[in-house]
C-alpha cells in the first residue's frame, strides 16, 4: 500500500517536471526496469527449480578491492532461422543480464536484480512515475556536472535471449546519464533484499537449476555474467569490487569451445600443427591422493622479505639458501634474510620479467659434497658456481654456445653425483623462462637432460625431445637420475651406471598436476612438487592444437593461464618404484596455492619452495 500511494505522488510530480528533458520513454518501455514485452503474468514463485538454496554464499571473492563492476559482453548469431526472434523464455524471476554456455550443455542467465513488489508496481502500472524518477536524477547531475548534456532520447541494444543491455554509441555524457538512472532504479530496487541469483537453462528455455545468495552476504546481486570453465563459475558484475569464483560445477561444453577455436585458427593463418601427446584421464583423488588440509597448515616463514624462492638448499652446518625472483641468493638465518650473492646485474626492475636475462633467474640449487659451494642453474646465465663465503659467482656452463648448435635458454634444475658429475635440465631450446607458459601450451619438446664434467669440463647429451625438462634428482644408490617431464605430466628415469646405463624408461605417469623439482624424501622416497594441479580445460587442451594456436595468437597465456587454473596446493610423496604413498594438500589454496616448487625435508620440518610465493613454507612433520 505504501509504494502504490509513492509511486502515485512520483506520477503527479511528472507534472512539475514536464519541461526537463528524460532520457526515459515510459510509454515504449527502454530502460532498466523494462523487460522486451510486458507480461501480466505474476512472479514466478521461488519452488522446483527456483527453490532457495545458499550455493552462491559459497563464493570465493577473487581480487576483492582491486576490480570494479569485472563485467563483459559478446553477440553472436547465426543459422537457417539468422534474423527471425521469438521469445525463448519470459516470466523470469529478476532482471537478465549477459547469457553465457553452460559445461553441462544449457546456458547460464547471469541475474542482475530479482523482482521486489516495488518494480512489479513500477514496470508494470505508473509510467509516469518511471519519468519523474528520470527527471530527477538527470536535474542531479546537471547540478553536480554543469557541461552534462542530456540526450532526448537514449539507445538500447535488445540482446540473444530476452537480454537487455545498455548500448554506449556516440556520446561519452550518455555514460554518465546511464549511471546516475542505474544508480536510482538500483535505490528504488533494493527496497527488498539484496538477493544474489543465477539460472542455468535448458535449450528450451527451461529453468533446470538456480545457485542463490537470499541474504546477499556474498554475492548481493549485481551479477553479470557467468564464466564455465567445466570446473568453476567465475561470476562478474558491474557493481561489485571483487570477481566471484565458486567451485564444484563441472561439464564437458569445453570441448565444443575447443573445437571452435580450432576452426578459428584456419581464419587467421595456416599454422603446422604443435607437438602435443593425449594424456590419459587424470587420476581422481582418492587413496594416498585423498583430498585433506596438511598443506594449509604451513608456517609462511620470512613472509614479505623475499619473492619467488624457487629452491632451497643447506651447507654443512645445516643454514638454509635460496634463489629469489629479483636474481638474488640469500641465507636463511633465523628471522634474517642476509644478501650473499647476485647472479645478474642489479637494476631497479629486477624481478620483472623484462629483466630476469639482465638479472639472473636462479632456479635450482646444490651445495657440492663438502657443502661449502652453491652450484646453481640460473635460467639465463647457465650454471654457476657460487661461493657464499667468499661472496663470488663463476660460470661453469655459459648459456652459449650450448651444446650440438643449441644454446641454452632456460636451465632449470640439477643435481650433483659422488663423482662431482653435474646432471642438470634445460627446459627448452626455443622459450625462455619468461615465456614458459607458450612452452607449456605448445607442447614442446625441446628440452634435455644434460651431464657436465667439470673435472674435463665436457658436457654431453643424455636425454633429449623432452617436453619441458625439470626437476632432477639423483636416486640413493647412484644408480639413475629422475626427471621431472613437467609437459608431459610425468617422470622419467635415465639409467647412469649398471647393466642398463644409457637407457630410460617412465617412472611416474598421469599425475594430478605439473611437476616441478624432485627432492629426497627422509623416508626414503621422493617429494615431487606440483607447481598447478590439472583441470578439464588443460587436459582437453592437449587434444586440439589449432586451439592452442589461435588462443596463444589472440591472449595473453599468463593471464589465460591465471583465468583457468585452480588454486590448489598439492606435494606428493612417491615411492622408489613411482608409486604415490602420500599427498598433502590445500584445497582452497588459502596457504599454499599451488607453485609448489620443491620441497627441502631434514627429517623434522618439511621447508617449501615456490616460483611465486613472498615466503618459504615451513610444515612441522608429525607421524
Amino acid at each position: 500500500m505504501f509504494a502504490s500511494v509513492v509511486l502515485l505522488i512520483l506520477s503527479f510530480f511528472d507534472v512539475v517536471f514536464f519541461f526537463i528533458p528524460s532520457p526515459v520513454d515510459p510509454i515504449l518501455n527502454r530502460f532498466c526496469f523494462l523487460i522486451i514485452a510486458l507480461s501480466k503474468k505474476k512472479t514466478p514463485k521461488f519452488e522446483g527449480a527456483l527453490k532457495v538454496n545458499s550455493m552462491l554464499t559459497k563464493t570465493e571473492r577473487l581480487f576483492e578491492g582491486k576490480v570494479f563492476g569485472p563485467e563483459s559482453m559478446a553477440v553472436d548469431s547465426k543459422g537457417e532461422n539468422k534474423g527471425k526472434s521469438e521469445v525463448f523464455v519470459e516470466n523470469l524471476p529478476g532482471y537478465p543480464d549477459n547469457i553465457r554456455l553452460s559445461s553441462t550443455g544449457g546456458y547460464w542467465v547471469a541475474m542482475s536484480m530479482v523482482f521486489t513488489e516495488f518494480d512489479n508496481m513500477l514496470m508494470y502500472s505508473y509510467p509516469r512515475a518511471r519519468n519523474v524518477l528520470a527527471k530527477a536524477r538527470i536535474k542531479l547531475c546537471i547540478n553536480i556536472k554543469h557541461s552534462f548534456t542530456c540526450l532526448p532520447r537514449t539507445t538500447f541494444a535488445h540482446g540473444l535471449l530476452n537480454k537487455i543491455k545498455f548500448s554506449l554509441e556516440e556520446h561519452k555524457s550518455l555514460a554518465l546519464a546511464f549511471m546516475s538512472l542505474h544508480f536510482t532504479c538500483t535505490k528504488a530496487s533494493t527496497a527488498g533484499p539484496n538477493y544474489g541469483l543465477i539460472l542455468e537453462l535448458d535449450r528450451n528455455g527451461h529453468i533446470t537449476r538456480s545457485f542463490q545468495d537470499p541474504t546477499g552476504s556474498v554475492v548481493p546481486g549485481h551479477i553479470s555474467e557467468v564464466y564455465d570453465d567445466g570446473n568453476v563459475l567465475y561470476l562478474g558484475s558491474y557493481h561489485s569490487s571483487f570477481l566471484g569464483k565458486l567451485e564444484g560445477v563441472t561439464g564437458m561444453l569445453i570441448t565444443l569451445f575447443l573445437l571452435i577455436l580450432s576452426a578459428l585458427d584456419v581464419l587467421f593463418f595456416f599454422l603446422p600443427n604443435s607437438n602435443f601427446d593425449p594424456k590419459a584421464v587424470r587420476p581422481k583423488f582418492e587413496g594416498a591422493l585423498k583430498v585433506n588440509s596438511i598443506l594449509a597448515k604451513t608456517q609462511k616463514w620470512h613472509e614479505g622479505d623475499l619473492v619467488g624462492p624457487e629452491s632451497i638448499a643447506a651447507d654443512s652446518t645445516g643454514t638454509l639458501y635460496a634463489g629469489l625472483a629479483d636474481g638474488r641468493i640469500v641465507k636463511l638465518e633465523g628471522d634474517k634474510v642476509v644478501d650473499v650473492v647476485r647472479t645478474g646485474k642489479q637494476m631497479t626492475n629486477c624481478g620483472t620479467p623484462e629483466a630476469e636475462p639482465t638479472c639472473g633467474r636462479p632456479l635450482g640449487m646444490r651445495f657440492d659434497k663438502y657443502g661449502i659451494n652453491l652450484i646453481v642453474a640460473d635460467a639465463y646465465l647457465g650454471l654457476l658456481e657460487v661461493n657464499p663465503k667468499a661472496r663470488t659467482v663463476s660460470t661453469l656452463v655459459p648459456p652459449s654456445p650450448g651444446m650440438n648448435n643449441r644454446p641454452f635458454r632456460f636451465v632449470n634444475d640439477l643435481d650433483i653425483a659422488r663423482d662431482r658429475t653435474i646432471y642438470f635440465t634445460d627446459s627448452s631450446s626455443k622459450w625462455q623462462r619468461r615465456q614458459l607458459h607458450y612452452s607449456i601450451l605448445e607442447g614442446d619438446n625441446t628440452g634435455r637432460l644434460m651431464a657436465y664434467h667439470p673435472k674435463t669440463g665436457e658436457m654431453e647429451v643424455l636425454m633429449d625431445g623432452l617436453h619441458f625438462a625439470n626437476g632432477v634428482q639423483i636416486s640413493p644408490d647412484g644408480d639413475h637420475v629422475l626427471v621431472a617431464e613437467t609437459g608431459a605430466l610425468r617422470i622419467m628415469k635415465y639409467y647412469i651406471k649398471g647393466e642398463h646405463e644409457g637407457k630410460s624408461e617412465v617412472f611416474a605417469q598421469n599425475l594430478p598436476g605439473f611437476p616441478d623439482n624432485i627432492r629426497l624424501s627422509s623416508k626414503g622416497g621422493y617429494w615431487v612438487g606440483i607447481a598447478t594441479v590439472r583441470t578439464d580445460f588443460f587436459d582437453l587442451f592437449q587434444l586440439y592444437p589449432r586451439a592452442k594456436s589461435f588462443t596463444a595468437k589472440v591472449f595473453s597465456l599468463p593471464w589465460l593461464i591465471g583465468k583457468t587454473s585452480r588454486n590448489y596446493g598439492l606435494l606428493l610423496e612417491l615411492d622408489e618404484n613411482g608409486h604415490i604413498t602420500r599427498s598433502f594438500h590445500d584445497p582452497t589454496g588459502s596457504v599454499i596455492p599451488g607453485s609448489l616448487s620443491e620441497v627441502h625435508d631434514d627429517g623434522d620440518v618439511l621447508f617449501f619452495g615456490s616460483f611465486r610465493s613472498p615466503f618459504v613454507g615451513r610444515l612441522e612433520l608429525k607421524d
